[in-house]
C-alpha cells in the first residue's frame, strides 16, 4: 500500500515432537543482514496472507504449510521502513526443510532461540510465541488445601505453562498468601501465573501477570504493567475484544462458544460468530466456554490459539493425562 507499512508474513514452525523452532539467518546485506528471522516474506498485491505464507515457506525453506493460526500482528517503525508483522503458527506442515535461498536454516530450542540476535521488530513475537495451547483457570473453591497444590506440581511436571488463579470464594487474606505458594511452585518449573484481579494486586503478588475481567479490562485506556509481565483479559464480544487489542494486551480469552451455566451468558455464541469475531483480533485469542480436550483441533481451525479450561481440566477422570495431552512437550 502506498506509502503504508509493509506487510510480511512469518511463520513459526516446530519440529514434530514440537520442542524446536525453525529460524535462518538473514543475509549480510539485506535490511537487518546477519541476524536471526522466523522464514517469511512481503505479501504481494491480490495474495491473501495464508496465499502469502504458503507460497514463501515453499520458497524459503521447501517445506508445505497444511493448516496455521494467526498468532498476532506487530506493527514496528524502523528509521527506514515501517512493518506490519503477521505472525502465524504453523500446526501442520509437510516436506523436508532445506536452505532454498542460501541462508542457513536450523531447528532450534526455545532456550537457544532467546540466546540469538533478531531484529528488534521480533522482541513482541519471541515473548508470544511460546503460549501454550492450554490456559488453565483454577477451580473456585473455598479453601484450597495441600492437594490442590500438589495436584498443580503434578500438571506442571506434566507440561503446564500458563495459569490463572481465579477465586471468588475464598477470603482474600487467604488467597494472597496461597499465591505465594503457587509462585515459588510456578517458578519451580517451567509456568507462569497471572492473577485475576487488578494490576496492581499483581505487581504486590509478584505473579507474572495479570488476568483482567471484561469490566476492569475496559475501565483502562492503556495496558497497565510492562512488557516483562503478561496482560491478559475475558472478553465476550467484539467491543471487547478490540478494546484488548488496541491497549497492547498479550491476549485474550474470549467466550463463552458452548452453552454456559454461568450468568449472563448462558447461550453461547457458536463457532460461525466465534471465528467471525477471531479474524479480527491482533492478539493470541483463547477459546473458553465447555472446552474438552478434543476441541483443540476445531479452536485452530477457527483461528484461536488454544483453549482456557476450567472443568474440562478439573472435571476430568484424569487431569494430568488433558495437561499431558495439550502441552507442547506431549
Amino acid at each position: 500500500m502506498p506509502n503504508g507499512p509493509h506487510h510480511i508474513v512469518i511463520g513459526i514452525v516446530y519440529n514434530n515432537s514440537r520442542d524446536r523452532i525453525l529460524i535462518s539467518r538473514r543475509d549480510v546485506d539485506s535490511h537487518q543482514g546477519r541476524l536471526w528471522e522466523f522464514p517469511g516474506g512481503k505479501v504481494r498485491q491480490g495474495e491473501s496472507e495464508w496465499q502469502a505464507l504458503t507460497r514463501e515457506l515453499l520458497e524459503e525453506v521447501n517445506i508445505s504449510a497444511n493448516r496455521g493460526h494467526r498468532l498476532v500482528q506487530i506493527t514496528h517503525e524502523y528509521p527506514d521502513v515501517k512493518l506490519l508483522l503477521d505472525v502465524w503458527m504453523i500446526d501442520e506442515w509437510s516436506g523436508q526443510y532445506a536452505d532454498n535461498e542460501g541462508q542457513l536454516a536450523e531447528f532450534v530450542s526455545y532456550q537457544e532461540l532467546m540466546s540469538r540476535q533478531f531484529p528488534p521488530a521480533n522482541a513482541k513475537v519471541l515473548r508470544l510465541i511460546h503460549l501454550p495451547f492450554l490456559y488453565l483457570i483454577t477451580p473456585d473453591l473455598i479453601r484450597y488445601d495441600e492437594d490442590f497444590l500438589r495436584m498443580i506440581t503434578r500438571m506442571i511436571d506434566s507440561g503446564l505453562a500458563l495459569i490463572q488463579f481465579r477465586s471468588k470464594k475464598s477470603p482474600p487474606n487467604e488467597q494472597y498468601s496461597l499465591v505465594q505458594r503457587l509462585i515459588e511452585i510456578c517458578n519451580n518449573g517451567n509456568c507462569e501465573l497471572l492473577f485475576n484481579g487488578t494490576a496492581d494486586e499483581a505487581l504486590k503478588l509478584g505473579t507474572h501477570g495479570v488476568h483482567l475481567t471484561s469490566e476492569k479490562l475496559m475501565q483502562l485506556d492503556s495496558r497497565p504493567l510492562p512488557d516483562n509481565c503478561l496482560v491478559a483479559a475475558s472478553c465476550h464480544n467484539e467491543t471487547e475484544m478490540m478494546h484488548a487489542c488496541n491497549i497492547g494486551l498479550d491476549f485474550c480469552v474470549l467466550g463463552s462458544v458452548y452453552d454456559s451455566n454461568t450468568e449472563p451468558f448462558k447461550s453461547g455464541m457458536g463457532w460461525e460468530q466465534f471465528q467471525s469475531l477471531i479474524m479480527k483480533s491482533t492478539i493470541p485469542v483463547y477459546a473458553l466456554g465447555g472446552m474438552n480436550v478434543s476441541d483443540l483441533d476445531i479452536v485452530q481451525q477457527h483461528g484461536a490459539h488454544g483453549v482456557a479450561m476450567i472443568k474440562g481440566v478439573w472435571d476430568n477422570n484424569d487431569p494430568l493425562a488433558v495437561v499431558r495431552s495439550l502441552s507442547r512437550q506431549s
